[in-house]
């Protein structure tokens, strides 16, 4: 899995892939970096967010900034986005329907740009309620959850 997130084989062949099979492909790269933000896995969340910073043209450039806000997240202060996302940034995501603030998990993501562990930690457990009952698909590893559950337990400071 990490040697098909890596830069140079991420977007492999994308080029001219129906819409729908871009998605499955950008789906899977925010799972892989859910999974590599729930393991605290530095090397990886770096590879993933050079993985990003090279997709293709055809990848709307919020989807990316999106991407590499949560991955800023998961480094911290190893990486070169700590918070996230800037407001002006956090602004345009909103207004462009890539953040949904309504959504508890997407509200968690909101909350820890913030710096709000107590607000990312209640929208963690909105979400959890909120989740497909087990064996639903998507929810077997349930990698956003877990990453999320990660970050906002982190101590602050």
């Amino acid at each position: 899995m990490r040697r098909l997130t890596e830069p140079d084989a991420a977007w492999v062949g994308i080029i001219g892939w129906p819409l729908s099979a871009l998605d499955d492909r950008i789906g899977r790269l925010f799972d892989c970096h859910h999974l590599a933000v729930a393991l605290a896995d530095v090397t990886w969340l770096r590879r993933l967010h050079e993985a990003w910073s090279v997709a293709p043209r055809d990848v709307d450039e919020l989807r990316v900034l999106r991407a590499t806000g949560e991955i800023g997240l998961g480094l911290g202060a190893d990486g070169d986005r700590p918070h996230g996302w800037s407001a002006e940034e956090i602004h345009d995501l909103v207004a462009e329907g890539f953040l949904l603030p309504h959504a508890p998990s997407e509200r968690a993501w909101l909350a820890l740009a913030r710096g709000d562990l107590v607000e990312a930690r209640t929208a963690v457990e909105d979400a959890a309620r909120a989740r497909p009952a087990a064996g639903v698909p998507g929810t077997v590893l349930d990698v956003e959850l877990r990453a999320l559950g990660s970050l906002s337990r982190q101590p602050s400071g």
